[in-house]
């Protein structure tokens, strides 16, 4: 005992599990947990966690680290990782920036939004049980806690606030108004409505005002913006840091002034910084200045309970972190300082690693590492976790045709004999399905428990078994002294890229019309192609309307009614060409649709011969896919997405049956086309099939190739290529080998297509892009179609409505769905400097990433690449451009692929098949010339896996710029994801699609009509051939001499307005109208008189519409029917109707005259629907002799005028 006293570094306790939770939750000791792996460190957090409330920060070396463990944690406390709801969360984030210190590059939203709300939570009587951080982001400075404090506030039903300060306190706190709220942070005003985005919830809140009154709150969605449960209370947490109130405000204007006159600041970089911070303006960068108006700042430590423990790991791997940020933060600092901005000091705004050691002294630490590292008077726990990266090599050496299924199941059985309880984790349903059928066979007893992992009993004795859970735990790992064992399926199939929370899908309040501006050209389906003039308020007959104005050749105009507006579509083409604008009630248009519809047709005609042709033909099936195919399946790195699960199984059916498959997948690069390709290849080759894949280019080849190599590795598949990049006797060797069905797939260009390649049993051809081949080369393939099965990939997207109108005709799958873990690219719109250039390509190579500049001009493109190497001599640069000789350009892309460079400075001609996982950053000179569509392509080239990717579309000053490029670029930068901004850049992809599939003279075609037409027209077309040709549309005309309109001071948004009467005129069902109805209360409040108006006329119009009624008016005394001909109303019913009620005539001209006397609107609108109401009522069910009964009504009609 005495020996202990004086030894200052006490023996290290080889305890139970039990007992070193004990001493996080319980002990006041400083001291450390050593021995753990994997996941194990997040396994005991969580144990502690259950046992305490104090609060655990979990410090790791970086914001990557930290958001795995901060994931594994909530996986291990049961929390659902998808749904996170920041007032309840045990743990909570607060994460690491991913901007360099003291850039100016791009605002930083998402990361300040969550860190707010985890700061918020931390001020709170019950703070979170456990908060995980990157060492940047802890010793970043924040704000005073009471400034912060003083920023959030609480809005309560039943109270009163002034509307305006209500509104002036959401932009002091760093909201941002828009026009609808989708994200964190967004807020939104339409008269007394107030709809309000706090982080601090998963969905929006709509508040609504009666004066000062805080009437009614209420969630709503905001992918349909619908109101959902009703809330009592909103707290209300500031969304970023620079929040001073106005006195403090001029006092930091007055420190930032004297700091750029003792820097020399540009006189115009002062004045800009001065106007934005006066008038709350938030521009990148502006956080780093908060010292200059908050000279006393704290951190995170400050925010957080005095009664916390710190876990940390170890002093060496903070120290060398901390190293490697204060070079990021000193470079960062120099950058910005010498780009003349006044940033402060770097000490103001981050820690040193002296204040930072210094400040945890207040708090109780616990080091938790794999290694064990004796602290004087600390109290140490040695644990003896191990990882499980032996039972990964054990699968991998046995993989092959028992699918190392064998090896597991005997280790698993192992360890439950001695005593283990083993928790199986699979990152999603579907996976674990597949791994209980892959062990079926084997009579192991699993216990599937689904998502939420249940509360370990530490207590009791484990009970041995195996347990199969659903979630996110980033790795496994065996702890003797809980006789606990975690394995995950990437220790069992290999690595898996984690799913990220979905984040919630952007509005649907979308339409073709809701992105039109005044002076763009629009289609009318009965008078072709004019120019939109706006909504305009006009006079009719007395009564007041709001109708568009379409402004047609030689300056004829169209006044066309807003109910009607199903009819209007907004022009796209895919051409930078203006259209041809048509003659109001000129006959071209009339002809010009003809023409269309008859050359769609013929194309379809080919295609449906070709289709039944190959339906008499027949090839043995393929065996059922077996224990090896299923294991293949759950090696896949990814999540399949729906759609793309979709595709797998289409074909998979195709190759069940014995028709000869010719099948062609649609969907964007790196949505997953290839592993699609990849089980068709494994499936064939199982059967004794051999496979052959067929590129267009070299670079692709040798892509594909390395793919196929990868994925098939532990199989025994020979897998080969033929391209340029082999010599000829390694050419030569592979033919012989392929005649001799040595080889089990090979992968080529058009050299495939060559007389010399025989295959002794070829099963499969995928075919990717083809549309890239020339004729001779199609037709080729198409020799090979009579016989083999033929895959057929395309990364041209194609619109739905053709995936549908092509059913029965072309087997298709599309592919719509991006990867689930894939990242919106992050999107800067900056004016080119090298300042920048040099922190955008520094910060990827930083990263181990490579980089996409390009620079849209051959002549000096060299110029520029040597200019860029002075700039950053770190990178190494290569050049492409389509000027070069094939195949020096085709071994430029190889090297880039196989990272001998890392920046490719380019012009746009990057190879849009290339999938490059590790370029994650395109800077785009001069983005202002670019399309929308080619800035859209250009960008996806980027952000093709689970890292975060970035686009700077740099451009000249502001007075260089034209109002359409300002236009294109603020579309982008608004839109980072797939969402609203891209309609029309989709639409130019799908328009190119569209022509792959059907032929470039139909992709001509859209030209001359416009997109949405021509689907139309498609549509029908392709009806009539399948004999499922149906009555001509009819488009209702209404007019009640009453006003049916959206007055503009209820909705001010004009494409609001327009949305909102392009989904009522489109409604089919009144179940629609009843939802556009209660959406239009929901969002704007208690509809005027002219609203409820039109809503009642839409739902007449519905009417009309099912017993074909073409026009209905109100003429003072008497509501007038005039018919289609194809009614299905019997003419004797009519009669027998007009004979029985002196209030109905019959009228020539297929009329129906019915007395109603002289009425206010409501009670025109109650006759109306009581005399549709008799109509339907009188509507026969169909039969063979209807239509010769409509044929006569006319005729009948005339009679019974005679009469």
């Amino acid at each position: 005992m005495e020996l202990m006293k004086t030894d200052p570094f006490p023996s290290t306790q080889s305890s139970s599990f039990e007992e070193a939770v004990n001493f996080l939750t319980k002990s006041a000791d400083n001291g450390g947990v050593y021995g753990l792996v994997g996941s194990a460190p997040a396994f005991l957090i969580a144990a502690a966690t259950r046992k305490s409330f104090r609060t655990i920060i979990v410090v790791m070396p970086d914001g990557g680290a930290a958001l795995s463990v901060a994931s594994d944690i909530r996986f291990f406390l049961g929390e659902d990782e998808e749904y996170r709801y920041p007032l309840t969360d045990k743990v909570m984030r607060y994460p690491s920036s991913d901007m360099l210190p003291f850039t100016h590059a791009a605002l930083e939203n998402e990361s300040w939004v969550e860190r707010m709300s985890t700061l918020f939570r931390l001020r709170e009587p019950e703070p979170p049980r456990v908060v995980v951080v990157g060492l940047d982001a802890l010793i970043r400075k924040l704000i005073p806690a009471r400034a912060f404090d003083r920023a959030s506030f609480t809005i309560a039903l039943g109270s009163e606030i002034d509307r305006d300060e209500l509104l002036e306190r959401l932009v002091a706190a760093g909201y941002n108004r828009v026009p609808l709220v989708e994200d964190a942070g967004d807020f939104s005003v339409r008269g007394f409505i107030i709809d309000l985005y706090s982080p601090l919830y998963p969905y929006p809140i709509r508040i609504e005002q009666s004066g000062d009154l805080i009437e009614s709150m209420r969630f709503f969605d905001p992918t349909n913006q619908r109101s959902r449960d009703d809330v009592r209370q909103v707290l209300v947490a500031p969304v970023h840091m620079l929040v001073p109130d106005t006195e403090t405000r001029d006092e930091g204007l007055q420190r930032l002034l004297q700091a750029c006159e003792d820097r020399g600041t540009e006189k115009r970089v002062r004045q800009r910084l001065i106007d934005d911070f006066r008038h709350g303006i938030r521009f990148p960068g502006a956080e780093f200045y908060i010292p200059y108006f908050f000279p006393a700042l704290e951190t995170l430590l400050d925010y957080v309970p005095s009664d916390s423990t710190l876990v940390l790991p170890n002093e060496d791997i903070l120290g060398r972190a901390f190293e490697d940020f204060e070079e990021e933060i000193r470079h960062g600092w120099e950058n910005a300082a010498e780009d003349g901005y006044p940033v402060p000091d770097p000490d103001r705004v981050y820690l040193t690693q002296e204040d930072f050691f210094q400040r945890i002294q207040r708090f109780r630490t616990v080091t938790v590492s794999p290694l064990e590292i004796h602290e004087p008077g600390a109290v140490s726990f040695r644990l003896n976790a191990q990882s499980n990266d032996n039972v990964r090599s054990e699968l991998l050496q046995s993989k092959g045709y028992d699918s190392g299924m064998a090896k597991l199941v005997k280790r698993m059985e192992s360890w439950r004999d001695d005593g283990y309880e083993l928790f199986l984790v699979s990152h999603t349903q579907g996976q674990a399905h597949r791994l209980l059928k892959l062990l079926e066979p084997y009579g192991l007893n699993i216990d599937y428990r689904g998502t939420g992992f249940e509360p370990v009993n530490f207590d009791a004795e484990p009970t041995p078994g195996i347990r199969l859970y659903v979630g996110a735990c980033s790795s496994g790992f065996k702890l003797d002294q809980a006789h606990r064992i975690v394995l995950c399926e990437e220790e069992i199939f290999g690595s898996r890229v984690r799913s990220v929370p979905k984040k919630r899908a952007r509005g649907t309040l979308i339409s073709s019309l809701m992105d039109l501006a005044e002076g763009e050209p629009v289609v009318h389906e009965d008078y072709g192609i004019g120019i939109y003039r706006g909504l305009v308020r006009k006079e009719f007959d007395g009564v007041v309307g709001e109708v568009m104005l379409i402004e047609y050749a030689g300056g004829d105009l169209l006044y066309h009614p807003v109910e009607r507006l199903q009819v209007i579509q907004k022009y796209i083409a895919g051409s930078e060409e203006p259209p041809r604008i048509d003659k109001l009630g000129g006959k071209g248009w009339v002809k010009i649709k003809a023409r269309i519809k008859k050359s769609i047709k013929e194309m379809a005609g080919e295609l449906l011969e070709i289709y039944a042709k190959r339906q008499v033909t027949r090839r043995s099936a393929y065996s059922p896919p077996d224990e090896n195919f299923a294991a293949f399946e759950a090696s896949f790195d990814f999540e399949e997405t729906p759609d793309q699960a979709r595709a797998i199984q289409d074909v998979m059916e195709s190759m069940d049956t014995d028709m000869p498959m010719d099948r062609l997948v649609c969907g964007d690069v790196g949505y997953g086309k290839t592993e699609v390709a990849l089980r068709a290849a494994f499936r064939a080759i199982m059967d004794g099939r051999q496979v052959a894949v067929l590129v267009p280019t070299t670079v692709l080849a040798q892509q594909h190739f390395d793919t196929f190599k990868k994925r098939f590795r532990g199989y025994p598949f020979i897998v080969d290529v033929l391209s340029r990049f082999r010599s000829n006797a390694e050419q030569k060797e592979t033919l012989r080998q392929v005649e001799q069905g040595k080889v089990d797939l090979v992968v080529g260009t058009h050299r495939l297509l060559q007389k010399d390649v025989v295959f002794k049993d070829l099963g499969l051809l995928v075919v990717d892009e083809e549309q890239r081949f020339g004729v001779a080369h199609k037709e080729r393939v198409k020799k090979y179609k009579a016989h083999v099965d033929v895959l057929t990939l395309t990364a041209t997207p194609i619109p739905r409505t053709l995936n549908l109108s092509l059913t029965g005709i072309r087997d298709l799958s599309v592919i719509e769905t991006p990867p689930t873990n894939r990242q919106s690219i992050r999107t800067y719109v900056m004016r080119q400097s090298e300042e920048v250039v040099r922190e955008a390509l520094l910060k990827e190579l930083n990263r181990g990433g490579q980089v996409f500049y390009v620079h849209n001009r051959v002549q000096s493109i060299a110029r520029r690449t040597a200019a860029l190497q002075k700039l950053v001599p770190e990178g190494r640069f290569c050049i492409a451009h389509g000027q070069m000789a094939e195949r020096e350009l085709e071994q430029v892309m190889v090297d880039f692929l196989t990272g001998k460079y890392n920046i490719l400075v380019c012009t746009s001609i990057i190879e849009s098949g290339l999938d490059i996982p590790t370029a994650n950053t395109i800077v785009i000179e001069r983005s202002d010339t670019f399309g929308l569509a080619d800035l859209y392509q250009l960008r996806g080239r980027v952000g093709r896996s689970h890292v975060r990717a970035y686009a700077y579309l740099l451009t000249p000053p502001e007075t260089m710029i034209t109002p359409d490029a300002v236009k294109r670029l603020s579309v982008m930068q608004e839109y980072s994801s797939l969402g609203q901004g891209f309609r029309i850049a989709m639409r130019d992809m799908e328009i190119r699609g569209a022509g792959n599939i059907l032929g470039t003279s139909q992709s001509g075609h859209v030209s001359l009509v416009g997109y949405e037409m021509y689907l139309d027209l498609l549509e029908d077309a392709i009806q009539e051939l399948k004999g499922e040709e149906s009555a001509p549309r009819i488009d209702p005309e209404i007019h009640l001499k009453m006003e049916v309109y959206i007055p503009d001071d209820y909705v001010p948004d004009t494409q609001q307005r327009m949305n909102l009467y392009k989904r009522l005129s489109k409604a089919e069902t009144n179940s629609e109208i009843e939802d556009t109805e209660e959406e239009i209360f929901d969002l704007y409040g208690k509809p005027p008189i002219q609203v409820h108006h039109l809503i009642q006329v839409m739902r007449i119009r519905l009417a009309m519409k099912e017993i074909r009624i073409l026009r209905l008016d109100y003429n003072g005394q008497d509501l007038v029917l005039t018919f289609d001909p194809d009614t299905p109303i019997r003419p004797e019913t009519l009669v027998q109707w007009a004979q029985a009620d002196h209030l109905v005539k019959i009228m020539p001209g297929d009329r129906l005259k019915y007395r109603i006397g002289k009425t206010n609107p409501d009670t025109r609108i109650k006759k109306c629907q009581e005399l549709f109401s008799r109509l339907d009522h009188n509507r026969p069910e169909s039969t063979d002799g209807e239509k010769s009964d409509k044929e006569h009504f006319r005729a009948t009609v005339r009679i019974r005028r005679r009469s």
